[in-house]
């Protein structure tokens, strides 16, 4: 057994699922199952059985899925450790965040990052914040970037907000919102109990749901196309001044969805996530007064 395979059955324990598991790592599936016969063979000993629902492992299996995930841990924390005796700052920085904070937020952050400090390699996995946030608590990443205020005993810092909006392709009232055909979207659980709760309490009825997306994106490019209203943040009308918007206010206030930054444990002593933070904090964040979301 190699790193490789470390990684593919700590992915198995997690997932529990040969076909996801695949897509993660780039496998065809029955490359990975191969691979898994592989891996059992040179052990001497069934790892998993599989079930039409998904698999399930063996007491042995057990055993070594638990030893590989502490493999993993264990060099991690044996290259974080190289890296923070070294005299120059290097490594692997992992950091996660959603689409949006890729495209808009990170880009000109990692350029001057990488100017100064050229020898850190930087990871970035993007996907919804709620499974950037169990990425951060199971310790895969090194640093979340998450859009919303979760719970964290840990180290975390605000970086900025961005107001709600109802958006339309023409012009609207809040109070015609109830007759309107709108789109949600609800992949995200803080992002729509907020949009939930702001809805209960200016309306006495419930929206007319005429469609569900999956992305903020998504639900922009439909509202352009005059498919219906949504609610979205401004930073998702930064190339579309041509929609009209209304900023959501719940008691006098305007609703803001929060970005936060939240460091690892693991990565608490780690000298490339604490330069990162350090950048942020002391370098880009003061040099902005809004953030260009």
């Amino acid at each position: 057994m190699n790193e490789k395979d470390w990684k593919l059955l700590a992915l198995l324990k997690e997932e529990l699922n040969i076909s996801k598991v695949a897509r993660q790592l780039y496998f065809s599936q029955p490359a990975l199952s191969s691979r898994i016969k592989l891996i059992e063979k040179e052990l001497g000993c069934k790892i998993i059985e599989r079930h039409r629902t998904g698999i399930t492992f063996t007491e042995m299996g057990e055993t070594v899925t638990s030893y590989a995930i502490d493999a993993l841990k264990n060099l991690e924390k044996l290259k974080d450790d190289l890296n923070n005796s070294s005299g120059e700052l290097s490594g692997t920085l992992k950091i996660g965040c959603s689409n949006s904070i890729g495209e808009l937020f990170l880009p000109k952050i990692f350029k001057n990052f990488k100017a100064l400090y050229p020898k850190i390699d930087l990871s970035v996995i993007s996907v919804f914040n709620d499974n950037i946030y169990k990425d951060l608590l199971s310790s895969k990443i090194h640093i979340a970037l998450i859009r919303g205020n979760y719970p964290w005993d840990g180290i975390k810092v605000f970086l900025y907000d961005d107001p709600y909006c109802v958006v339309n392709a023409s012009p609207f009232t809040l109070d015609s919102l109830p007759t309107m055909p709108g789109i949600f979207f609800s992949a995200e659980k803080q992002f729509k109990n907020e949009v939930d709760n702001w809805w209960v309490n200016t309306f006495d009825c419930d929206p007319i749901v005429s469609m569900n997306v999956g992305s903020l994106n998504v639900g922009a490019e439909m509202v352009e196309n005059g498919l219906g209203y949504s609610i979205l943040t401004s930073s998702r009308l930064h190339d579309k001044p041509h929609l009209y918007s209304i900023k959501l206010e719940l008691n006098g206030k305007i609703l803001k969805r929060e970005t936060w930054l939240y460091l690892s444990k693991s990565a608490e002593k780690n000298n490339a996530a604490r330069c990162f933070l350090n950048y942020l904090k002391n370098d880009y964040l003061k040099e902005q007064k809004n953030v260009p979301l």
